[in-house]
């Protein structure tokens, strides 16, 4: 029994990469040695809603057979996901994307599968500013960057955190901690401190700053943003 669905390529996916919104999707799927299906189906995921498709057989490929359906794409932009439901005398299974999320080739599954292959669904009036194509980007992590207060002191009163000696070695290993790399090691840099960097910035020739999650979280880089 064979199946298999690439999603880097153009035989099982067209358009390949993102699409304009409402715009429509050529979807393929390939079985062999897997009897007669009584159903091939594409099931797709959008904001939480789930819609199937019925495969209809397209042509018969490398002694197996292709199934396709078209699906046209949601009318606001997101993300659109999809998986395989295929049945027949020989049992169902399900396929899905590989383990690293990443698309391409990918795996069997007995139940419906955790990762999914995904469509990015973009809106074509949307346009990025003429100033962010020219811009000089500057990715800052603000706890180690620069604390802007005179005595280094830290703002807030956090008392599940480890505060740091700017200058210290970072935390980068789990027996550091103990046993789990818990993240919570700060050394107290701020808003205030990126403020009064902004004139060296400009020096260097930087026109535009990203800044890591700036909002409440448990860990310093604060990507578990709450």
């Amino acid at each position: 029994m064979k199946i298999e669905h690439n999603s880097h390529t153009e035989l099982y996916r067209s358009p390949f990469g993102a699409v304009i919104c409402e715009s429509e999707v050529r979807i393929r799927l390939f079985l062999s040695d897997f009897g007669i299906p009584s159903h091939v189906k594409l099931v797709c995921e959008y904001r939480g809603e789930e819609k199937t498709y019925n495969m209809a057989y397209a042509f018969e490929l490398a002694g197996g057979y292709i199934y396709e359906a078209k699906v046209i794409m949601p009318k606001d932009a997101g993300l659109l996901f999809y998986y395989f439901d295929v049945k027949s005398d020989l049992g169902r299974l399900f396929y899905g994307n590989n383990e690293s999320g990443l698309g391409g080739k990918g795996k069997k599954e007995n139940e419906k599968p955790e990762k999914m292959f995904q469509i990015t669904v973009y809106d074509k009036s949307l346009n990025t500013p003429d100033w962010w194509k020219e811009a000089v980007c500057y990715q800052i992590f603000p706890d180690r960057f620069s604390n802007g207060n005179e005595d280094g002191s830290f703002l807030g009163d956090r008392q599940d955190i480890i505060k740091r000696n700017w200058g210290d070695e970072p935390f980068y290993k789990s027996e550091q901690f103990g046993d789990d790399y818990l993240c919570n090691d700060f050394f107290g840099g701020n808003l205030l401190g990126i403020e009064k960097k902004l004139d060296y910035l400009a020096e260097m020739g930087i026109t535009a700053i990203y800044l890591n999650p700036i909002f409440k979280a448990y860990s310093n880089h604060k990507y578990d943003t709450g």
